[in-house]
């Protein structure tokens, strides 16, 4: 692989996983804050769920970063993603 093409995958790949994790929060403050839902347990409910998505994805490329830095043919705690992805299909 190019050093360039590499760099800028890195690069590329740390901007998505920390453009997930910005999600949870910035969602928080548009539904609750802007839009004015109330904040009721179903609300809070659906919202855990969305941030428990967005917590998964940053994890799988902070894990896919891992994997391209170390060299490494398997994806660091691929165990746990197919866990995570057999418990809600």
């Amino acid at each position: 692989m190019d050093h360039r093409f590499r760099a800028w995958v890195l690069r590329r790949l740390r901007s998505l996983a920390w453009l997930e994790l910005l999600n949870i929060p910035l969602q928080a403050v548009i539904w609750f804050g802007s839009v004015g839902l109330p904040v009721t347990v179903a609300n809070s409910v659906g919202f855990g769920l969305f941030a428990l998505l967005m917590l998964e994805g940053a994890g799988y490329w902070f894990a896919k970063i891992r994997q391209i830095t170390t060299h490494d043919k398997s994806l660091p705690g691929a165990e746990a993603f197919v866990v995570a992805r057999l418990r809600h299909p």
